[in-house]
């Protein structure tokens, strides 16, 4: 014969603890934000190369081109200034796009800031 078990004799059942410390899910997340910010540090580090190495290209035309005009004046190679324009124009987009990526992350220091102002760190 089997003995059925009466669920009201038992004792009452404890909740399962969490085995995790209680930092854990901050920990998971100071990762994230730690990630996060590598990876826009390494954005604008991508943004900075390439600004400079847009204005070298163009300030080196631009160089040669006034040294030409200052030995050859009239005659000299200004066609080669042809397309300045567009390269003005990256130059000016990767600016902005610099400018944009740093105000970004003063706003996410300022949002990590006031978090551990609330918490009286």
């Amino acid at each position: 014969m089997s003995e059925t078990k009466d669920p009201s004799n038992s004792p009452p059942v404890e909740p399962q603890r969490s085995t995790a410390p209680p930092s854990a899910g901050s920990n998971a997340l100071m990762q994230r934000l730690s990630s996060e910010f590598i990876t826009a540090q390494n954005s604008m580090d991508r943004t900075v190369t390439n600004l400079r190495t847009k204005m070298r290209a163009m300030g080196a035309k631009i160089e040669h081109v006034l040294n030409q005009l200052e030995r050859e004046g009239p005659t000299a190679g200004v066609g080669q200034l042809a397309g300045i324009g567009e390269e003005g124009l990256a130059v000016e987009r990767l600016a902005r796009q610099l400018r944009e990526q740093n105000e970004d992350i003063e706003k996410s220091i300022d949002a990590a800031r006031a978090c551990s102002r609330r918490s009286g760190v």
